[in-house]
């Protein structure tokens, strides 16, 4: 390891044991061969420490931690990382050969990027029943790739970069701060939501990766804590992060206290609104093959809630910024 390597390969572990060799596997298999691997097990109550002490590789570096949930555990790795540009996987998803290859030649290319994604296989790994009949069990993602088209679906609470597929500048990440350590969920769309604010995303249009999704046993499920649902955390961001942006004098704990007060339904609400006004009317205009959105829980279920909406802040919650500007004039706006 006397060569710094480009890419720092990032991998947060928490009871993964099982998926942790196919992991360390799929980043030795890369065509692109200037990384190291960093995996940083944060507390695992299974036997991952045994695992990850028997694969013995060079450029493979081991991190235990107490845990620390995975936005932490994340930041504490890329403290470490000595790449120019890291990438993201989760244990139980793999990287295709030519993941990091594809990803820093796009990010070489066009310097104005500072982040990129890619498609991905999604694999259904939930037990088979008989609700789930009709469900894709095995499908390619077909997100956009263009800035433009990736923020429309930022500023829905929609994240069209899946995470296991990123790959960023590290001094762009530092500069923002890394992972907010207080979001308990949604930190990956949070994160990716102020790099396309600070700078342009993209992505390429080949498969970089293989993702499980819908196990009670994924690596997002492992980590996530019990309370407020994926939908608030996303809507908090969007809120949270507009503000900062246009310079708002607006405080995090306060804009908590204004979802917990319109409630579930009300986010689902705003939610809605917002796939409405910005996928919605502008669907023409985007360059994907499809959505790849779980409707009844992403689409249907908010639009709905958007139809039934009749409280006094609906009129002004077309934009995350007209939100936040009513909600400055009078805290109390319900």
């Amino acid at each position: 390891m006397d060569n710094i390597p480009l890419v720092s390969v990032i991998t947060s572990n928490y009871n993964g044991a099982g998926y942790l060799p196919d992991c360390v596997s799929c980043v030795l298999n890369q065509s692109f061969d200037s990384w190291e691997h960093i995996v940083i097990d944060c507390g695992s109550t299974d036997n991952s420490r045994k695992v990850l002490a028997s694969l013995k590789h060079p450029r493979l570096r081991v991190i235990h931690e107490e845990f620390c949930g995975v936005a932490r555990a994340r930041n504490r790795a890329i403290q470490q990382a000595r790449g120019e540009f890291c990438a993201i996987l989760d244990t139980d998803d793999r990287a295709l050969p030519d993941r990091l290859r594809l990803q820093v030649e796009l990010l070489r290319k066009d310097k104005a990027l500072v982040a990129v994604g890619g498609n991905a296989q999604r694999i259904d790994s939930s037990p088979l029943t008989w609700k789930s009949i009709f469900r894709r069990h095995q499908w390619t993602t077909r997100y956009p790739l263009e800035h433009e088209a990736i923020m429309l679906f930022l500023r829905s609470t929609l994240s069209p970069i899946l995470h296991s597929t990123l790959t960023f500048r590290k001094t762009i990440f530092q500069e923002m701060g890394g992972y907010r350590e207080d979001m308990e969920k949604a930190e990956d769309f949070d994160l990716v939501l102020r790099l396309g604010l600070h700078g342009r995303l993209g992505g390429v249009r080949q498969r970089v990766g293989i993702l499980r999704c819908g196990d009670a046993d994924s690596h997002t499920m492992r980590h996530q804590p019990q309370g407020r649902d994926v939908n608030y955390y996303a809507v908090l961001a969007l809120l949270f992060n507009t503000a900062r942006v246009y310079g708002f004098d607006c405080d995090q704990k306060d804009i908590e206290e204004w979802l917990d007060n319109i409630g579930k339904d009300g986010v689902s609400a705003l939610k809605g609104r917002w796939i409405w006004e910005n996928l919605i009317k502008h669907h023409r205009g985007l360059s994907w093959g499809r959505w790849d959105i779980p409707l009844k829980s992403f689409i249907f279920l908010p639009l709905a809630m958007m139809v039934c909406c009749r409280r006094s802040w609906w009129p002004a919650a077309f934009s995350p910024e007209n939100i936040i500007e009513e909600f400055i004039r009078d805290k109390r706006w319900i």
